[in-house]
């Protein structure tokens, strides 16, 4: 009997070779696919991105996200409308939602029903993986721009890592509240650390700054 695409990828953390080519996209399966198969899925509590659609919006600590055809019709910070451009300041602009009165369970069976009625996603031969974040990385660069973002990490390195260190607090809070309702195969921690020729950062400040949060 031909396993599953959900066990194959199981199986493939294991170092087992899967029977053919899995196929997996970013967030949601397109509509578009043109496999006819879900493989994969990402899933987690729709607060994270109550107010974005396929065109974008805010995301949960406020940054607007825009579509382009530039970028593959993904949606990205919109350029030039960056939170804020001193990070010595970021306490004045992030606050974390209060989570206390959400009903997580209800709010995973809404999660999830829209993945099946949408996107075709079965969880008993797709292979579903929880996601928080677009990483934390990102998530700096998305707050302030990647110029931003970048100068505030050779300027000030502590007051980064306070920030990530507040937003990785909040991620543990939803996270504990929230993971059991969504019953994920997976854990799945993403982000954009580096480009095709070198990371954006030296060494010493991912384990210093970022690597912390990931774990």
């Amino acid at each position: 009997m031909q396993r599953t695409a959900k066990q194959q990828y199981l199986d493939l953390s294991k170092g087992i070779q899967s029977d053919y080519l899995l196929w997996m996209e970013y967030g949601m399966p397109s509509p578009y696919s043109k496999t006819g198969r879900v493989d994969y899925a990402m899933t987690g509590p729709g607060i994270t991105k109550q107010h974005m659609g396929p065109q974008g919006g805010k995301d949960i600590w406020g940054v607007n996200y825009v579509s382009s055809r530039s970028a593959g019709f993904n949606v990205l910070p919109e350029p030039g409308k960056f939170m804020f451009d001193d990070i010595t300041k970021w306490r004045d602009y992030v606050h974390a939602p209060d989570i206390s009165d959400i009903d997580f369970e209800q709010m995973a069976a809404q999660d999830l029903k829209m993945a099946a009625d949408v996107f075709g996603v079965n969880p008993e031969t797709t292979c579903m993986a929880y996601n928080l974040h677009s990483g934390y990385f990102q998530e700096l660069m998305a707050l302030m721009g990647f110029n931003g973002g970048l100068i505030a990490l050779h300027e000030e390195p502590e007051e980064c890592k306070a920030l990530v260190e507040y937003l990785c607090d909040f991620y543990v809070k939803l996270t504990e509240a929230s993971f059991d309702f969504y019953h994920p195969d997976m854990v799945e921690v993403i982000d954009d650390t580096a480009a095709w020729g070198a990371p954006f950062m030296n060494p010493d400040q991912y384990r210093e700054i970022f690597k912390p949060a990931v774990k």
